[in-house]
């Protein structure tokens, strides 16, 4: 059986993150967002540093939002709403576990939609120093001066 023609359903509970339900890269995933405020969690792991992109289809056209978290609840980044199908990339990712969360744009809507993430590898590994704000710079900054 070919990876990319198997749809896996989501299992319940998964509406917090501690709750997630794994997901493989480039396996379809199957879900319902009921009525009344559900939420799905799943959760994928990029083997390497590189890029992670999820496509997903709203079955029923009902809107159907999505957004992704990394292993701290950190929003990353977010897609609007759609009724039918879309895609997110997120490049400059490390190594490591992500958080997808999908619900119903209208509370009392019951998307059925479909999700698949890949990953592509971009072969640069992500620098594992503190250095996003300038004060940590301080050791480079004295190799300049």
């Amino acid at each position: 059986m070919l990876l990319s023609s198997y749809v896996k359903a989501e299992t319940e509970p998964n509406d917090l993150w501690d709750q997630a339900n794994p997901i493989i890269l480039g396996v379809s995933e199957s879900g319902i967002a009921t009525a009344g405020g559900d939420i799905d969690w799943y959760r994928v792991e990029i083997p390497e540093d590189g890029q992670l992109t999820l496509n997903w289809t709203s079955n029923n056209s009902q809107l159907v939002y999505c957004q992704i978290y990394d292993t701290l609840g950190v929003e990353l980044f977010a897609s609007n709403y759609t009724g039918s199908s879309t895609s997110i990339s997120k490049d400059g990712l490390a190594k490591g576990f992500y958080y997808i969360k999908f619900y119903a744009y209208y509370i009392a809507d019951a998307p059925n939609y479909t999700l698949t993430a890949t990953h592509l590898a971009t072969g640069i590994t992500n620098d594992p120093e503190n250095n996003d704000v300038y004060t940590n710079a301080g050791s480079a900054l004295k190799t300049i001066q």
